[in-house]
């Protein structure tokens, strides 16, 4: 005699409204339009202000292509105290937020990249 068919509904299981939001795929957002909805200024003559595009024009390009997955090594070049370093730290930013994960910074010496960590990433960060 044949054997009967296995009940599967008691292995099923189902997510719960808030579990499917939880999970569900976000929308692709570039950087530079995820640093205006979600970058706060630190420091500076904007301090206290949501990040803008249009107060460095060149710069949401340059971010963007970093963030595009064939691009391997992104390089900058600029005058000094053009915004360059802001944009690394949007990268970094919406990196955290978007890939999760293990990141790297490469400052010239320790006492740099220890100043940069303290007093520019992490309070801009927490802002975030």
């Amino acid at each position: 005699m044949a054997e009967p068919a296995r009940q599967l509904d008691a292995y099923a299981f189902a997510f719960t409204i808030g579990e499917r939001d939880v999970f569900r795929r976000r929308p692709h957002t570039l950087p530079s339009a995820w640093a205006e909805e979600n970058v706060i200024i630190k420091d500076g003559p904007y301090k206290g202000t949501r990040w803008r595009n249009e107060t460095v024009p060149y710069l949401p390009e340059v971010i963007d292509t970093w963030a595009l997955p064939w691009t391997e090594e992104t390089v900058v070049a600029g005058t000094a105290q053009s915004a360059k370093s802001s944009g690394m730290y949007r990268c970094i930013e919406y990196a955290v937020d978007r890939r999760p994960g293990p990141k790297m910074l490469a400052m010239p010496d320790d006492l740099t990249l220890s100043r940069v960590s303290q007093f520019k990433l992490l309070p801009s960060i927490k802002a975030c």
